[in-house]
């Protein structure tokens, strides 16, 4: 299981992670200011660690690739690491740069 810690507006909070193909993915809340603010620069302040937090400023994009979609999900689900109720409109997978 992997976690990232992200900050935004002041606030930390958890992703939890899958990496694949060069990337690592998670879900997010689509309609939250994070994500927003994300869409709008291309940009998250994220920790690669949980554990004493180092947080850089991190290209961000949005993947609607439903293969890598189902896998995240699926990989999250196995590891007893999804966030969520379940998967459906309200959720955005972010891609996110490696380091």
């Amino acid at each position: 299981m992997t976690l990232f810690k992200f900050r935004f507006d002041g606030k930390d909070g958890f992703l939890s992670i899958v990496e694949h193909e060069g990337f690592y993915y998670s879900f997010a809340e689509k309609d939250t200011p994070k994500v927003k603010a994300a869409e709008e620069t291309g940009k998250m302040l994220i920790s690669y660690t949980a554990r004493n937090p180092e947080f850089k400023e991190v290209n961000v994009s949005f993947s609607d690739d439903q293969e890598i979609t189902q896998l995240v999900y699926k990989q999250l689900k196995e590891e007893k690491n999804f966030y969520f109720d379940e998967l459906d409109d309200s959720l955005v997978l972010l891609k996110i740069d490696k380091e």
